[in-house]
């Protein structure tokens, strides 16, 4: 379990920036830091954390209000009575209606006096918060200070959100670019940050697939996403996407207050859009909202903060500022006028994926034809590697499908591609009920891929030969061809190589017959993998031979074989033919998957650049296989994947980062109980 404090997921990085910058100030440097970044981005936060290690400092602080923009020296005020001292002249009476006379110059001045008077102590820390707020005379005042500060402990803090116009701040932007300090612009949680938070708050099993649907209906606003995991289950987070997530009951009701305030037009123009998604055609939402002209509607909207618009008005296209504005207004709905709505939508959009939402967001029971339509649709985004949308799709039949065994079928199928897209955390979720299924070589394969992919192989071996004993090769000849794929890189991650290559040949003659084609496009590369573990890398390259040359434009059904061969050139020291080999399949594995492919084809092109020389594209290469396999769950290469990343950072003698792989990769090992054989132990021979 992490400590690290959930304020603190995903800022690590900046808080240490900060830490740098307060060092500089300490050796008689001063420093100017802008802490940029939209609402709830974590700005508040991170400066309050970061204030409160920064040890010995004098901190003067002030905070802009939206109210308080046109009072003069509203801000200098606040600063001026933080210090606690006499101050000078020109700094006293800043409260008084007479203050508007004032000079921001003399003002300013009377800013450096003071901060002159400070110096015998700790050094000195200005903070404004909420600068967008600050009033002009403060800022001009603050910016005349700052630019005659030479030899002074000071460091200026100043946050602001990065939606409102920087000419107030354009001067200190100025400042920072000429060396004076640092521009710190904070972006969303991305979906690693937000698995960390969760586990952090209590939701230990949340998948890559989840972390990345809250990322995206929060924009990463670690505010926003702290709030939906104190509002919501894991049940309800781990939902398919056929509607979005709710939003924090506090931000619902400003967004509900602000829409009751408009028109019925407006609302019904609101709503419309909300059930469509988060944009889409004026004209169709006009046309849901049964509204012969929309453009009064959506004037109220805009203004209300509901809606904006995109490209020409009258062509454009219409969205909502933030996706918790969409899931306020949408979840706020009645189920029957939401179904209705649904059902309409249907009928209007255009596209297979849009149509198939809006049906199953309006099926009122069981439907098994509809059921039907999501399968078939999930079976052709599988064919073109869009793992995460097919075991969406199938997860949306499997509650729509009127009998247990359907359901069990489309489960099962749905895991499948999650464990094929990466995303073992959302399979590992669905373990119990796939469990408690009755034994079937389907649902012992689906087991088995599990728990080889989670370090579990004395299981995995039992389920999946099990499987492959029970199956008949004349009627489940893909499922046999899945079956043995499996088996062989079971025996790949096992050292086995003759093991290995057996099952790639027995997965072979099965693609070879109609309809056995494996989802898993790895067979020929295990029987060339396996026979170079074997100590036969001649035999696995001329099973390879009939091969083109690799290309990142090749068709899914293509891929196999490339990274076989490239492993087996690595071996036999052909390492400019590896590269040529698995440059291009990094990147088709990167963007079709398998992620376990990815992650196998980066590691072997990192380790053939390090033995070239390439040790920039090596590090980067070996970083990118550790990341994935870190994100994707993929327990069972963790440990081969850092340890990959090890060489080349150690042959730069970047020893610290060398040694955090090193200590991932031993912890790793322990976690699957490995004891040193796998992928290395080919490199060995």
């Amino acid at each position: 379990m992490s400590t690290v404090d959930p304020a603190l997921v995903g800022r690590l990085a900046e808080l240490a920036l900060l830490h740098a910058e307060l060092g500089a100030v300490r050796a008689g440097r001063p420093r100017l830091i802008i802490v940029e970044g939209p609402a709830g981005v974590g700005k508040t936060a991170l400066v309050g954390r970061y204030l409160g290690e920064a040890g010995e400092l004098r901190t003067l602080r002030a905070t802009g209000e939206e109210v308080e923009a046109l009072l003069p020296y509203g801000v200098i005020a606040q600063l001026v009575r933080a210090a606690r001292v006499d101050v000078p002249d020109s700094l006293r009476g800043l409260d008084a209606p007479t203050s508007r006379s004032r000079d921001p110059i003399t003002v300013g001045a009377g800013l450096v006096e003071l901060l002159g008077t400070l110096q015998n102590g700790p050094p000195v820390g200005l903070v404004v918060d909420d600068a967008q707020w600050a009033d002009r005379p403060s800022l001009q005042a603050l910016l005349f200070a700052l630019r005659r500060l030479e030899a002074d402990r000071v460091l200026t803090l100043i946050s602001t959100r990065d939606s409102i116009p920087g000419e107030l701040l354009e001067g200190m932007q100025r400042l920072v670019a000429n060396g004076g300090g640092t521009l710190l612009r904070l972006t969303g949680l991305d979906a690693a940050a937000i698995r960390e938070l969760g586990i952090l708050m209590g939701f230990e099993q949340l998948s890559l697939r989840t972390a990345e649907r809250i990322r995206e209906h929060t924009q990463g606003g670690p505010l926003h996403v702290r709030a939906l995991f104190e509002e919501l289950p894991l049940e309800a987070l781990e939902q398919p996407a056929d509607a979005p997530l709710p939003s924090p009951r506090n931000f619902s009701a400003l967004v509900l207050g602000r829409l009751a305030g408009c028109a019925p037009e407006t609302q019904q123009l609101v709503i419309a859009a909300a059930v469509l998604g988060l944009r889409g055609p004026l004209s169709m939402a006009g046309e849901l909202a049964e509204l012969t002209d929309p453009f009064p509607a959506l004037e109220q909207a805009m203004a209300a903060r509901l809606l904006k618009v995109h490209g020409d008005l009258h062509h454009g296209v219409i969205s909502f500022p933030h996706p918790l504005v969409r899931a306020a207004v949408y979840h706020d709905l009645g189920p029957v006028r939401r179904i209705g709505l649904h059902a309409q939508a249907a009928a209007l959009v255009e596209n297979e994926a849009s149509s198939l939402r809006h049906r199953v967001a309006a099926a009122r029971g069981e439907d098994a034809q509809l059921a039907a339509d999501l399968g078939a649709f999930a079976r052709g985004e599988a064919g073109h590697g869009a793992w995460a949308s097919a075991a969406d799709a199938l997860l949306s039949a499997q509650r729509l499908a009127p009998t247990p065994a359907e359901r069990h079928q489309y489960l099962l199928e749905a895991v499948e591609y999650m464990l094929l897209g990466g995303d073992v955390g959302g399979a590992m979720a669905h373990t119990d009920t796939i469990t408690a299924l009755r034994p079937s070589p389907r649902r012992d394969y689906v087991l088995g891929s599990l728990t080889l992919m989670t370090g579990r192989p004395e299981e995995a071996e039992r389920l999946l030969t099990g499987a492959y004993e029970l199956c008949d090769p004349g009627t489940d000849r893909r499922l046999v061809a899945d079956l043995a794929v499996q088996l062989a890189n079971l025996g790949l991650t096992r050292g086995k190589g003759a093991e290995s290559a057996t099952w790639a040949a027995r997965a072979l003659d099965a693609e070879n017959a109609e309809d056995g084609m494996s989802l898993l496009r790895s067979a020929l590369t295990c029987r060339v993998a396996g026979l170079t573990f074997a100590g036969r890398a001649s035999e696995g390259l001329a099973a390879a031979a009939s091969l083109p040359e690799a290309s990142a434009d090749l068709d899914q059904p293509s891929v196999d074989g490339y990274l076989g061969r490239g492993f087996a050139r690595y071996i036999i020291d052909d390492l400019a033919g590896a590269c040529a080999d698995l440059a291009p399949m990094s990147t088709v594995f990167r963007h079709r998957g398998p992620a376990y492919l990815a992650v196998s084809a980066l590691q072997f092109l990192s380790w053939a650049e390090y033995r070239l020389g390439s040790w920039d594209d090596a590090i980067l290469h070996g970083g990118l296989a550790a990341s994935i396999a870190e994100d994707a769950d993929q327990f069972w290469l963790l440990s081969t994947a850092h340890l990959g990343a090890c060489a080349p950072l150690a042959g730069r003698g970047d020893w610290e980062a060398a040694q955090v792989h090193a200590d991932a990769a031993q912890r790793a090992a322990a976690l699957v109980g490995l004891d040193g054989c796998g992928t290395h132990r080919a490199r060995e021979g």
